[in-house]
């Protein structure tokens, strides 16, 4: 599908738009479908760049390299799932879990700001991001990489309609140092209306991207690590902790954000000049205390890290409610779809070998898992061993006779061997079962010629 993706449309042939979140002119640079899967028959978020931001293939081997990083934090109670990264009718996608909105349709941290958050909330959700930051930094430093997420706001903070917090963009705001070129002058306007616009400039040779209204000072230097993190949290905790006033029922719903938080400002520069100069105006919180070494302007005198922020929050937690604090979750063991899905972001950054011991992981947990022995023989197919993947696809038509993508994929296999009366057989099959499978036509087309 090339051109503009409008609701009703089906990305990739299996994923139907139902709703369709910022793009040009309402958002930084990303763009939300919110699709039903034909397929799994689950409900997807797909997030991907405007087309204008992933025009070049160094664009889209960031993307994928950065996204990949998301998958392999796998599953966490805390952090909003990323399914894989794929490239779906020419452009890039990471398919992630879809936070469903609760009856009054909030599913951010955003919308609960219009409305007052209990101490014990903030202390809830609070004790849940430090949980899954730790976790996503401990997962960062098994791969060998530095972690800071480098743009938490409300907006990235998730809240399932069972009221628990989920972490969300991991890793996408080092994409964006790439994929604009970061010319925003410091005096340049910061709409007050577009809190999920991020800003980029130049300082003294380096790229800084962020938000703002949440940004530590000396992120704003092309400076940062987690405890820059921890300061856009302290951010984020100052507004829920704020009740300081009630909203007009006439305030536009993007404008909440702004109405919390401890500084305000016109301009980029402002805002730098806010975060390094301005005093946290004082609330009368218990939380105040926690909220103010968050804030600190020095880097060296804040929480060093969310382990040590946590123990504070759990000190507080009990002696506020007299019960224990949320527990460490347990980590949940990868299910079958969840390893095909990470094969399928492996084999897109061409780490077939890692592809391949994904699958075989998810078939010796599902060995009826017809959609794994597909994707393993498209990689067994890719690395010339086409006797492997002729076995595979027959493995997934002998489970699923009727899955189309199988038949047709084994097409390609046999016409590598040379096998075209067998190639034709099976293109007639998948074209029967979906005759709306563009990709079946072409490679009948193909085979009928090589005959």
């Amino acid at each position: 599908m090339r051109g503009k993706i409008k609701v009703g449309d089906r990305i990739g042939g299996r994923f139907e738009v139902y709703r369709i979140l910022g793009g040009e002119g309402e958002s930084g640079m990303g763009i939300v479908y919110v699709c039903y899967d034909h397929e799994s028959r689950e409900v997807f978020a797909l997030k991907t760049f405007q087309d204008k931001y992933l025009s070049s293939k160094q664009m889209k081997d960031s993307f994928k390299r950065e996204a990949l990083l998301w998958v392999h934090l796998e599953r966490y109670p805390y952090i909003v799932r990323a399914e894989y990264v794929d490239e779906l009718d020419y452009r890039l996608f990471i398919i992630l879990e879809f936070i469903a909105p609760d009856k009054d349709g909030r599913n951010t941290l955003t919308h609960y700001l219009r409305s007052d958050i209990s101490l014990k909330q903030a202390l809830e959700w609070s004790i849940q991001f430090c949980h899954g930051m730790e976790y996503a930094r401990e997962k960062f430093e098994e791969m060998d990489r530095p972690f800071v997420h480098r743009d938490i706001k409300p907006d990235n903070i998730m809240i399932t309609s069972e009221g628990a917090l989920k972490i969300t963009d991991f890793g996408l705001a080092s994409v964006w140092e790439e994929a604009v070129d970061a010319t925003t002058d410091l005096n340049e306007p910061a709409d007050e209306s577009r809190p999920g616009l991020s800003f980029l400039r130049v300082a003294g040779g380096k790229e800084v991207v962020g938000t703002p209204p949440w940004m530590a000072p000396e992120q704003f230097e092309g400076n940062d690590d987690l405890r820059s993190d921890v300061y856009s949290f302290g951010i984020a905790l100052y507004q829920m902790a704020n009740n300081k006033f009630k909203l007009r029922e006439r305030v536009p719903v993007e404008y909440i954000p702004f109405y919390k938080l401890p500084f305000h400002a016109r301009t980029v520069e402002g805002w730098y000049r806010a975060h390094k100069t301005e005093s946290v105006p004082r609330l009368e919180t218990r939380l105040f205390p926690v909220i103010k070494r968050c804030l600190e302007k020095s880097p060296t005198s804040r929480y060093s890290d969310f382990h040590e922020l946590r123990s504070d929050l759990e000190r507080l937690y009990r002696a506020e409610t007299g019960s224990s604090p949320p527990p460490l979750p347990k980590v949940e063991e990868f299910e079958a779809r969840e390893h095909s899905n990470k094969g399928v972001s492996l084999a897109s950054l061409g780490q077939l070998d890692e592809a391949i011991e994904e699958y075989r992981n998810a078939i010796e947990i599902r060995p009826d898992y017809a959609d794994a022995h597909v994707n393993l023989g498209n990689v067994l197919r890719v690395k010339g061993q086409l006797d492997d993947a002729i076995r595979e696809y027959g493995k997934a038509i002998e489970i699923r006779p009727d899955l189309a993508e199988a038949h047709n994929n084994l097409v390609t296999a046999l016409y590598d061997k040379g096998q075209l009366d067998e190639a034709i057989s099976e293109c007639r099959k998948a074209i029967e079962i979906r005759p709306d499978l563009a990709e079946a036509h072409v490679n009948l087309g193909n085979v009928l010629k090589a005959k």
